[in-house]
């Protein structure tokens, strides 16, 4: 067993350099990201080699028992790199759904910058328009029409009502007049026979002693609601006389307030005139030579204080003489309220008195009639018959007018109701092709939906537009990298991830960023399920393949230095620990339990740098004082696995044996040499 040499290590250099990355990738996926032997191989001179075994390119065998390496503290990333492209935070396709009409105007050229809401082109809606001015003015006209036969149909309403309760009315009015004839009739037939006394002439006598009474009566009750009335008529009378002398103290409070309130102006116009004549004494003063401007200056001085206290004075008067006024005012409010009330009161009672005069002429026709009928009561039976065939034809009048009066207003309300439908339902069609024109007259002009540039433009001015779109434009106010993630990764990537963007510009940029969109869906699949049409998703990149799927990531540092559709190296941070204890993975080796450990040598350390300090064992040994810590695996990225367990220090010094067991033999490094 031999030692390497220089010669031996840059030969295993030059093997490295000759594997062929299709080899490496399958190994990955078959280990599950475990170090492969090239790995191993690659990193063999930094961690230290007491012993290996490989072929090298001349065909000569070296063998070796053990590798070492020290536990480190540092901080591990694991990350995964692609190539993307800056995109803006939004792309967004400007189109119309109207097809075959002439654009009008375009607004905008490509690279110019809009607002939200900004016109980028106008098309011709004109016929739409036309359209939609006839069928308003259609509706109007039947708008008109249906208020009219609404109006119509009230205007027959009320007077249905009217005429059934005129008709009713008349129709109770003969009815009661009938009954009383037919009372009257009985009564005076009953008493001329005698059935209601010793003969009818007894009942007559009643008849005209109760009609009597009741003239007398209805003239008592006459005279005392006249002398009511007199007592009303004087309470009006002194209400009307005390209104008007309110009135008139009203108007006298009032004219000493506007009296005052002209004082008051001309009092502050004579202030003014002080003000200005003090002002111009004390210029005076200041040019005289003696004591006269002082004097005048004094003299000017109280002249404005005297306007001054007058006008105090005649504010304090006129406030008073308003505060007389407003009382006035509210007093001879009151006195037409009591002026009204009385008013209301005495026709009251006029009304009353010509009641019971028309009573009192009643019951002196009656009691005429009565003294008539008890000097004559020879027709009383035909009198009584009369008047009962009077009642049932009344009473049949009642019915028969009820029932035709409520069917000429249930026909009415019908009506009513009939045209209300008619004007509800008769504007609808027409009114949806109102709603429909208006879209599609609102559709002709296209606008911008955000703030961004214009990066495609597809209408001309004076050209026609079949549908597709118009325009397009990114919203450049933040910056995303559009990327595509491969099938074995993807199930890696989720939305919060950290990210840095890497952009080989004149000065070369590190931005940070973090991922924000993450497709479901492969890219090819997103293609043919919303038709290749731009918009919000993220965009493969130019490596991308059908199994592909699109992920987005927005850059949060602001730059001046970016561009739309420039290429980028974009690195997301797939998982990090900080200040973590770790080894190289092959390493890491697993008993007949599964269980991981590493075999770490007793009483040496390694350095900072990860060297070992103490003396290494001969060449083909291995240590001497060797022990197991077991250890939990936590990060793992492509080299490195970050390690914690009970004793585990930093710069502890670590081996591991027989190295051909996870590396492979070196006919097994030569399967994968080019």
């Amino acid at each position: 067993m031999k030692r390497i040499s220089f010669e031996g290590i840059k030969g295993i250099g030059k093997s490295i350099k000759e594997i062929r990355p299709g080899n490496i990738r399958e190994k990955i996926r078959n280990n599950k990201k475990k170090v492969t032997a090239v790995t191993a191989v690659t990193v063999a001179a930094i961690v230290g080699i007491t012993g290996v075994r490989m072929a090298m390119p001349d065909g000569s065998e070296v063998s070796a028992a053990t590798q070492n390496c020290t536990v480190m503290r540092q901080d591990l990333q694991k990350t995964l790199s692609v190539t993307g492209t800056i995109d803006g935070a939004g792309s967004y396709a400007l189109s119309s759904p109207l097809t075959g009409v002439e654009v009008k105007s375009v607004n905008v050229k490509v690279g110019d910058r809009v607002r939200k809401g900004d016109v980028v082109a106008v098309l011709d809606v004109s016929g739409v328009q036309n359209s939609i001015d006839s069928t308003l003015t259609g509706i109007s006209a039947n708008n008109e029409k249906n208020a009219m036969d609404i109006a119509s149909a009230r205007r027959s309403l009320d007077d249905a009502k009217t005429s059934a309760d005129v008709a009713n009315k008349r129709a109770q009015d003969d009815y009661e007049q009938a009954k009383a004839d037919y009372d009257e009739a009985v009564k005076h037939r009953n008493g001329n026979s005698g059935i209601n006394g010793e003969s009818g002439k007894a009942d007559a006598d009643a008849a005209v002693k109760k009609a009597e009474a009741t003239v007398n009566s209805l003239i008592t009750e006459a005279r005392t609601a006249q002398d009511r009335l007199e007592t009303l008529q004087k309470a009006y009378d002194d209400a009307q006389s005390d209104e008007t002398k309110k009135e008139t103290d009203y108007n006298d409070a009032k004219g000493k307030y506007e009296g005052y309130k002209d004082q008051v102006d001309a009092q502050e116009k004579a202030v003014r005139d002080a003000e200005y004549g003090r002002d111009d004494a004390l210029d005076a003063q200041d040019e005289s030579e003696d004591n006269s401007g002082y004097r005048a200056y004094h003299a000017a001085s109280r002249t404005l204080r005297d306007a001054k206290s007058e006008l105090k004075s005649l504010k304090t008067k006129m406030q008073n003489a308003k505060t007389a006024m407003d009382k006035a005012k509210t007093d001879y409010d009151k006195a037409k309220v009591v002026t009204k009330d009385a008013k209301a009161a005495k026709e009251q009672a006029e009304k009353k008195l010509e009641k019971i005069k028309y009573k009192q002429e009643d019951a002196e026709s009656a009691l005429s009639k009565a003294q008539t009928k008890q000097s004559d009561a020879k027709s009383d039976d035909d009198a009584v018959r009369s008047a009962q065939d009077n009642l049932t034809k009344a009473s049949q009048n009642v019915s028969d007018t009820s029932r035709s009066g409520a069917k000429s207003v249930a026909d009415g309300l019908d009506g009513i109701r009939s045209a209300e439908l008619s004007a509800s339902t008769s504007n609808l069609s027409a009114q949806e092709e109102l709603r429909k024109y208006r879209e599609q007259a609102a559709k002709g002009v296209i606008v911008a939906l955000s703030d961004g540039v214009v990066t495609s433009l597809n209408v001309t001015e004076g050209g026609t537009y079949d549908g597709g779109t118009a325009a397009v434009i990114q919203d450049d106010s933040g910056y995303k990298v559009s990327a595509s993630i491969g099938q074995y990764d993807i199930a890696d990537i989720t939305t919060g991830l950290g990210a840095t963007i890497s952009v080989n510009n004149s000065e070369p940029l590190e931005l940070a960023g973090t991922v924000t969109f993450v497709s479901p869906i492969p890219g090819s699949m997103a293609a043919s399920s919303d038709g290749g049409s731009s918009d919000n998703a993220g965009s493969s990149s130019a490596s991308s393949t059908s199994s592909d799927y699109p992920v987005e990531v927005m850059i949060m540092d602001q730059c001046d230095q970016l561009r739309l559709g420039m290429k980028v190296k974009l690195t997301i941070i797939l998982a990090e620990a900080d200040g973590v204890l770790s080894v190289p993975a092959n390493f890491i080796q697993t008993d007949e339990e599964g269980r991981d450990y590493i075999e770490v040598v007793e009483g040496v350390t390694g350095s900072e740098d990860g060297s070992a300090e103490a003396e290494q064992p001969e060449e083909g040994a291995e240590p001497e004082n060797t022990r197991k810590i077991y250890v939990t695996r936590g990060l793992e990225t492509d080299y490195y696995v970050e390690i914690s367990g009970d004793g585990l220090e930093e710069n502890m010094e670590v081996v591991v044996s027989d190295v051909t067991d996870d590396m492979g033999t070196g006919e097994d490094m030569g399967d994968i040499a080019a």
